[in-house]
């Protein structure tokens, strides 16, 4: 069952010493529950970045979960835990490598969901 539909389509971008960082709507969940999504890495050049979920209660920051982003031109669904709270999901897509002024590199975001129950892994 869905509880929340928290998203749509959202691109996520950093160039030269910065990060990105999504910042959705704070959420009140009653029970622990499963964040899915999809990514979909678009780079220039063949460096990789670094996607975290993190968790902010009350300015609080929790790094909940970080997702390697090699993998670049499909869509591959993501998953992680959360308990349960009142609190904000943040995305922060980062690099991992020294940038060179005028590069920009992004993170499609997409069919963002949070679902009672635990995460179920498959495969």
């Amino acid at each position: 069952m869905i509880i929340s539909y928290l998203i749509a389509a959202v691109a996520i971008t950093y160039s030269v010493m910065s990060l990105g960082i999504l910042k959705p709507p704070p959420i009140n969940i009653t029970e622990d529950s499963c964040f899915t999504f999809y990514t979909h890495a678009v780079y220039y050049r063949s460096h990789i970045s670094l996607l975290r979920v993190i968790r902010n209660d009350s300015n609080t920051l929790t790094s909940l979960a970080e997702f390697d982003t090699s993998i670049k031109g499909i869509w591959i669904r993501r998953s992680v835990n959360v308990s349960q709270g009142e609190f904000e999901l943040l995305f922060e897509f980062s690099p991992l490598h020294s940038q060179v002024p005028g590069d920009s590199d992004g993170m499609y975001i997409d069919d963002v969901r949070l679902m009672k129950g635990h995460c179920i892994r498959t495969g």
